[in-house]
């Protein structure tokens, strides 16, 4: 009797599946590839809009790629280093930038990047190049609402860099009644970080040399001045208690290590008066972000 050989009806499906998968795939990158401009343009913004950066970019890449001669391409390379902040790479960001504005120095697209790479430079906290940046814009033939966001920038710059009376001076010489609510307000608020009280580091110094601990004290921070005061404490009772029994090889061992806690305690009392002192302008500078807003407004200088 002659038996039939089994069929496999499941490895064919799969074959099918495969090939069905395959073609789907083909012709959505054909179609992908061979996108309108505007279909393709429109697609990254989306993408871009929808937080998916790293696809956002390629789309841009490929309309410069597939239409060079295309009127978007200087928005897309540009829109290439939102992408790039936006995901806080900063390297490729300041290329794309510097890229078009070197370019197209006389179109808007360049003055609109140039704005975003001093935007880079702050992210960095490098203000002294972000305001030459900006110095540079000023120059350019521009409306009141860019020059308005130019000036505030610049404002925020100095504010980073402590630089109170050059902050004020920004906002005086500057026409802001039209853009800004309260400007006298904002102007009276950065004179107050001339009063914030601030802790001398040499007198925090001086303290903990003279009595550890006491120099956190001086800085507010009690639980950091009682482990201070019981360690250097602790330590030189050891010391003193070694030394009376005449242990003289223990109390070496245990003074070489006082001086280590000992100078540890001066140098941690110092730099907590400079975080102290930190920590009280920033919070006044958050108050200023909450109030009037952060620096470097994009809306005036290229769409959503």
């Amino acid at each position: 009797m002659i038996q039939s050989k089994p069929t496999r009806i499941g490895g064919k499906n799969k074959v099918n599946r495969f090939r069905i998968t395959f073609f789907i795939f083909l012709m959505n990158f054909v179609a992908g590839v061979y996108a309108d401009p505007e279909s393709l343009y429109g697609f990254g913004v989306f993408l871009e809009s929808e937080g998916d950066y790293f696809r956002a970019v390629t789309e841009y890449k490929r309309y410069l790629y597939l239409y060079p001669e295309e009127p978007r391409i200087f928005e897309c390379r540009f829109r290439i280093g939102r992408c790039y902040v936006e995901e806080n790479d900063y390297f490729e960001a300041m290329k794309h930038f510097t890229e078009l504005i070197n370019t197209a120095p006389n179109l808007d697209w360049a003055q609109i990047a140039r704005y975003s790479l001093s935007e880079v430079f702050y992210r960095q906290n490098s203000y002294q190049q972000s305001l030459h940046e900006l110095s540079l814009l000023k120059r350019a033939h521009i409306n009141h609402q860019r020059v308005f966001s130019i000036e505030y920038s610049e404002m925020w710059c100095h504010l980073r860099k402590k630089q109170i009376e050059e902050a004020v001076s920004v906002i005086r010489n500057g026409d802001w009644s039209q853009e800004l609510n309260n400007v006298m307000l904002l102007e009276n608020k950065i004179e107050e970080l001339k009063r914030i009280p601030m802790k001398k580091p040499s007198v925090a110094g001086s303290l903990s040399a003279i009595f550890p601990g006491a120099g956190q004290l001086y800085c507010g921070r009690i639980r950091d001045s009682i482990s201070s005061f019981l360690i250097n404490g602790l330590f030189i009772g050891a010391i003193i208690y070694s030394a009376n029994e005449n242990h003289q090889s223990e109390a070496l061992i245990l003074g070489f290590f006082e001086i280590s806690w000992y100078s540890a305690n001066i140098y941690h009392a110092i730099n907590l008066a400079y975080k102290v002192n930190e920590n009280a302008y920033n919070r006044h500078l958050r108050y200023l972000e909450r109030t009037w807003g952060k620096p470097y407004d994009n809306s005036v200088w290229f769409p959503d």
